[in-house]
């Protein structure tokens, strides 16, 4: 039967394993890595067409989401017609003139987004629909839902 004994963690041996004459199993000498120990370098291939992603679908005309109010409808229009537009100038235009206005179509978060960065756009302009008395309601109003 093997004795127990804590290693003093001494290199290359532990002095308390030399003195008894056993084995050393206390901690493991790392050896240095060189060029063999490092990791095998694969080249980056292309993906092929059998596993490559399939592009989205591209829709010409979005349409907002359903059950929309026609101030809710203009507000979407401002964000396609303009907000996206603005935005894509920093960031990428795919993101903003498609997968965010596709993802109205499932995502009610994002159309009530939608619907208030257009309803902020258009106040920031300084040209609110003449018939609504209170834009920034609107688009607050649409800011909480996106949120929730």
């Amino acid at each position: 039967r093997i004795r127990r004994v804590k290693c003093d963690e001494t290199k290359p041996f532990c002095n308390r394993c030399k003195d008894l004459h056993i084995k050393c199993d206390g901690y493991v000498i790392k050896q240095p890595k060189g060029r063999e120990g490092r990791g095998t370098f694969f080249p980056i291939l292309p993906k092929s067409q059998a596993t490559a992603i399939t592009p989205l679908r591209i829709i010409a005309e979005v349409q907002p989401a359903r059950i929309l109010t026609d101030e809710e409808h203009r507000y979407f229009d401002v964000f396609r017609q303009t907000t996206a537009s603005t935005l894509a100038q920093y960031l990428d235009t795919t993101l903003w003139n498609r997968i965010v206005l596709q993802a109205t179509e499932s995502t009610i978060p994002i159309k009530h987004s939608v619907i208030a960065l257009g309803a902020l756009h258009k106040a920031l302009d300084g040209d609110p629909y003449p018939h609504e008395a209170d834009t920034k309601l609107h688009q607050s109003t649409h800011y909480r839902f996106a949120l929730q």
